[in-house]
């Protein structure tokens, strides 16, 4: 009689966390940086509801839109961390133990959060978190207010966009994929004042988690010494348009849209004269799939490569108004050179 094969060995790394959105993102900040983001969040309706037991991290919220001020470093405001929001983060822990993803050292007060956090290809933190458990995170805040009332319409990160090395950009795709299931959905190359960049969009199956990644396959021009590659944080909103009025407002520092991107959208699409006037007069961007749109506007860089995106998408688009980032590109390089020839640091 033949001997039975060995059985397969089942593998031992725990299933992909569902996850289920944003816990927070982190900016590293530094003392001139840091003024000009706390400012910009606060005109943004943004509350500073905290401040750690233990570190120079700031907590501000708006609905559950949650930005870390981290000021123990030297950047001149820089996505440096962000959470993932899942039901088991011990799970995805072990998992990111298994897939041998770096962990990062982190000290912790005797009363704080034992979070995990490992290191994606580009340097950045990724942490796993449980926000509402009685042992998460926002316990390691003394809070001293809440998000206060409802006034921009914000209620959640709706992507990241992370710059990265142009030869950890298939890396990290593999990172995010192993890590949390994450594929990818859109590949795009994109002329940008400072070279090409190639973006590529990844996200679960129920789009919870979005990421945008992007890397500059070669810098180029006066821009590219004194800016590296943006990131941004983009928040999703219920109104755009009550968004942009109460940026306005507020004098948050909104992006100048140039005027021949609206001709060349009303050339393109035919929109509704009511609507082409109140995406010009409020420097929103717009796309479209079939019936499904997009709504976008951005402030300036912040810093020297952040900047924060408001956007409103409508059932069934799934995209990230990629057709619209040269102009946006090329409106930042703009500010940019204004603010410089201005004698301002941006």
């Amino acid at each position: 009689m033949a001997a039975r094969p060995p059985p397969t060995a089942k593998s031992s790394t725990p299933p992909a966390p569902a996850p289920e959105g944003f816990a927070f993102v982190e900016l590293a900040v530094d003392a001139e940086s840091g003024t000009e983001v706390a400012r910009t969040l606060a005109a943004t309706g943004f509350a500073h509801i905290g401040q750690h037991r233990s570190k120079p991290v700031e907590l501000w919220q708006q609905g559950d839109a949650r930005v870390l001020l981290n000021a123990t470093g030297s950047s001149r405001a820089a996505i440096g961390a962000f959470a993932v929001e899942t039901g088991d983060p011990e799970g995805a822990a072990r998992r990111a133990t298994a897939l041998l993803a770096p962990a990062l050292p982190r000290t912790r007060g005797a009363a704080e959060a034992d979070l995990t956090s490992v290191a994606a290809p580009d340097g950045t933190a990724v942490f796993f978190c449980r926000t509402g458990a009685a042992d998460g995170w926002l316990g390691d805040f003394i809070l001293s207010g809440s998000p206060g009332p409802d006034r921009t319409g914000i209620t959640a990160i709706d992507h990241l966009a992370l710059a990265q090395p142009f030869d950890a950009f298939d890396e990290a795709t593999l990172f995010y994929r192993s890590l949390f299931g994450l594929a990818p959905e859109h590949d795009a190359e994109l002329a940008a004042p400072f070279g090409l960049v190639r973006s590529r969009a990844v996200t679960d199956p129920r789009r919870t988690l979005r990421l945008l990644l992007d890397g500059t396959v070669l810098r180029r021009g006066a821009w590219a010494p004194a800016v590296p590659d943006p990131q941004h944080v983009a928040f999703a909103t219920g109104d755009v348009f009550r968004t942009a009025r109460v940026l306005r407002e507020r004098g948050a520092p909104v992006l100048d849209v140039p005027a021949n991107y609206y001709d060349d959208l009303d050339a393109r699409l035919a929109l509704d004269p009511g609507l082409l006037a109140a995406l010009r007069e409020h420097n929103v961007f717009y796309d479209r799939d079939g019936d499904a749109e997009y709504f976008h506007l951005c402030t300036g860089i912040l810093g020297s490569r952040v900047f924060f995106e408001f956007v409103q998408r409508s059932p069934g688009y799934h995209g990230y108004g990629t057709a619209n980032a040269p102009v946006r590109m090329a409106a930042h390089r703009a500010a940019h050179s204004r603010a410089r020839g201005s004698g301002h640091p941006g």
